[in-house]
């Protein structure tokens, strides 16, 4: 059986219009149309910035994320900053924002399971890029809103670096990417010789939980019961998920 071809068709005005929408969409992804959408699929934010490091509050109300900005940190203007948006999309505004030049990056932003800490991987004229700490500040749900009220509650804050020795120190006194225990008593975080780390809530007692080989260590994360902590390593080649007790 002799195979069928078919003559060519001339590009329809509708096909040529969606054509340009998916090139639209892949130098700007910001744009977004609703027909674009599966059923079931809410876009949350809008803007052109990439968005990473996403985590609910424990109330599951908001979402913490990070948003990356064009490089500026020369001129001490934020690089990473902390982001919150309602869970329904609503009301998305920089998180910390009065702090800017003093933490340009502004990674992994997690509240504690009790709804009133804020840890972040921040990094700045102290720290600098390949040097993030972990710094800590209060969390007040009620803030999480635009105007001028939030603006002043967020002012009120301060936020420093989880050491109650030595909270204004330049060194790095812990590591970064912290996540909190379910049960909000610790910490678990990772430095950049590839190590994971466990610490107390307020930065006591740093201990080693694992030295991994390679040149990854990254995304601690603790299991719903407190018995595990899962990460990521290269220490066998690839880039695998682990485990320790």
């Amino acid at each position: 059986m002799q195979p069928q071809f078919t003559r060519p068709q001339a590009i329809q005005a509708p096909c040529f219009a969606v054509i340009v929408m998916m090139a639209v969409q892949f130098v700007c992804p910001s744009i977004c149309l609703a027909f674009q959408l599966e059923p079931g699929l809410s876009r949350l934010t809008r803007s052109s910035t990439s968005k990473f490091f996403l985590r609910y509050s424990p109330d599951g109300r908001y979402l913490l994320y990070s948003s990356h900005h064009a490089n500026r940190r020369a001129a001490n203007q934020i690089l990473v900053g902390a982001r919150i948006v309602a869970a329904d999309g609503s009301s998305d505004h920089p998180l910390l924002s009065d702090f800017d030049a003093q933490v340009q990056i502004q990674e992994h932003p997690m509240v504690s399971p009790d709804g009133t800490q804020l840890l972040i991987s921040g990094g700045g004229n102290d720290t600098g890029n390949s040097s993030k700490d972990v710094f800590v500040i209060e969390f007040d749900p009620s803030a999480a809103g635009a105007g001028t009220e939030t603006k002043k509650k967020t002012s009120d804050r301060k936020l420093r670096k989880l050491n109650p020795e030595t909270p204004d120190s330049k060194d790095v006194l812990l590591g970064e990417e912290p996540a909190w225990s379910p049960d909000g008593r610790q910490i678990a975080f990772v430095t950049i010789d590839e190590k994971l780390w466990v610490a107390d809530a307020d930065g006591h007692n740093k201990t080693t939980i694992a030295q991994m080989g390679g040149q990854y260590c990254h995304q601690p994360d603790w299991s719903p019961d407190g018995q595990w902590i899962a990460f990521a390593s290269d220490r066998d080649g690839n880039i695998e998920l682990f485990r320790v007790l």
